[in-house]
């Protein structure tokens, strides 16, 4: 309703006239504060069913599932190796374990 353009934000103009406060640094000078998706707290306003902004939200989403399922198959391929190595272990000792007679 009250978004502007394709990327979801709500105009500066409303929010004076409506009047909120400006951003202010540490020093009082007003400053913009565009950010990303991962900064989105730190923006003035944002429609967040914008579909511009929904779909921001589902790429990073896809990103960190995309990051968490290699984290997963890389500590799966270490855990694998370690069950080749015990199966190898196991091998060897079952071997020795016939020649010299146990059964």
């Amino acid at each position: 309703m009250f978004c502007c353009g394709n990327h979801g934000g709500v105009d500066e103009v409303l929010h004076d006239e409506n009047g909120f406060m400006k951003d202010l640094n540490e020093h009082g000078d007003v400053v913009k504060k565009i950010a990303g998706i991962r900064k989105d707290h730190m923006q003035r306003s944002k429609c967040t069913n914008h579909p511009y902004v929904y779909e921001q939200r589902k790429e990073e989403a896809r990103k960190n599932c995309q990051s968490k399922l290699c984290k997963m198959k890389e500590d799966n391929a270490k855990h694998m190796v370690s069950i080749d190595y015990n199966r190898v272990a196991v091998y060897i000792l079952l071997k020795t374990c016939q020649q010299k007679g146990y059964t």
